[in-house]
């Protein structure tokens, strides 16, 4: 386990965390028995090779051919890949990645539409059931635009790919017009779709190494730390969750604010009510009440920017950006506010992979104690 887990200023008896860990180790032995909606949890070590291939192969494919996908899907289907898409970095040639389904925003859909009539584009529809009306409505207008652009229904199919169960209506749909189609799990739900095709596809299409983002989930899944260090995060939560009513995930790095987003949601899905997430910046005073606030963050800051003149000639600016941090953490501790750090070695897919698996895996387990 690489990342790095702060939770020293949570301000906890270590007795009381050290106490939960046979309890959490009960939790993770449910997770692994394979029952439930736990697909996700041995997926990293077990990755179908075809399966993997093929999602490769496609994003080759798609690259060579288009210039932006445009992916269709509530958000909590989407959100997986979005984040991934937001944090990690173009290595590997990718095309521009879109998002549409999550509401019914005209102007927001009328300028995806004009981009598409300029750039050549594929549609990626994600759905379990594909019954959704915001993706049924965004599918539909996006659809006939593509029959439009490119001549005929049947090649506005060839550029169109489909993610849902099989036998849904959706997949049906698919069979029947010529859909490229990959199945969506039945065991995996759409939040925690990351290691699902739902996730792959539009991250290996983005030009993200999904073979490094997922031997780095991988190595989060087969860490002897979870007997001690990986659990304590999640016990930590559970007990703060007693003295508060606010909770935050929140980041100074704009890679993270996708993810910051993503977290939200899950925690929310496992029972975490009053989340909050703060992205860019922080309001010192969020409200009323006691607040327990996790912050995401990465050692490194990406190309590394000097000012060139002015009061502050020479310096970094990322140097500014980790003052900024230090002061939040020492502000936190003074007012006696609970607070967790969250920091990856390096941006990259294999320690994004990790994170993302830690904090599957953690919301699990809080929402079990």
């Amino acid at each position: 386990m690489d990342i790095r887990i702060d939770i020293s200023d949570m301000k906890l008896d270590p007795e009381s965390i050290k106490d939960r860990r046979p309890e959490t180790g009960r939790v993770l032995d449910r997770l692994w028995s394979g029952t439930g909606m736990n697909g996700w949890v041995q997926a990293p070590l077990h990755q179908e090779k075809e399966e993997l291939d093929y999602i490769l192969n496609v994003a080759d494919i798609l690259k060579q051919e288009t210039e932006l996908m445009v992916v269709i899907g509530v958000e909590n289907a989407v959100l997986p890949a979005e984040a991934a898409v937001s944090a990690l970095p173009n290595t590997l040639d990718g095309i521009e990645i879109r998002f549409a389904g999550q509401n019914f925003c005209t102007s927001a859909l009328s300028e995806l539409m004009r981009e598409m009539s300029r750039r050549d584009t594929v549609l990626c529809v994600i759905s379990k059931t594909g019954e959704e009306p915001e993706v049924q409505a965004a599918f539909s207008v996006l659809r006939a635009l593509m029959v439009r652009k490119y001549g005929s229904r049947e090649h506005a199919a060839r550029r169109t790919v489909v993610i849902t169960e099989q036998g849904s209506a959706l997949y049906r749909e698919a069979q029947n017009e010529g859909y490229l189609t990959f199945i969506y799990p039945e065991d995996v739900s759409e939040l925690y779709g990351a290691l699902t095709p739902a996730g792959l596809l539009p991250m290996a299409a983005a030009g993200i190494d999904i073979r490094d983002f997922i031997s780095g989930a991988g190595t989060m899944a087969a860490s002897p730390e979870w007997d001690s260090d990986g659990a304590d995060y999640a016990i930590a939560r559970v007990l703060v969750r007693q003295n508060c009513n606010i909770e935050r995930i929140s980041t100074f790095d704009s890679r993270f604010e996708g993810i910051c987003r993503w977290m939200k949601r899950l925690y929310e899905s496992g029972g975490a009510e009053g989340m909050m997430t703060i992205a860019g910046g922080y309001n010192e005073d969020p409200g009323t009440g006691n607040v327990f606030e996790t912050i995401v963050s990465a050692e490194d800051c990406g190309d590394d920017i000097i000012i060139p003149d002015g009061a502050f000639a020479g310096r970094r600016l990322e140097d500014f950006n980790r003052e900024k941090f230090m002061h939040t953490m020492q502000t936190f501790a003074e007012s006696g506010r609970y607070a967790a750090h969250l920091c990856l070695p390096e941006a990259d897919p294999f320690h994004y992979g990790q994170l993302v698996y830690f904090l599957q895996t953690n919301c699990q387990i809080a929402s079990a104690l």
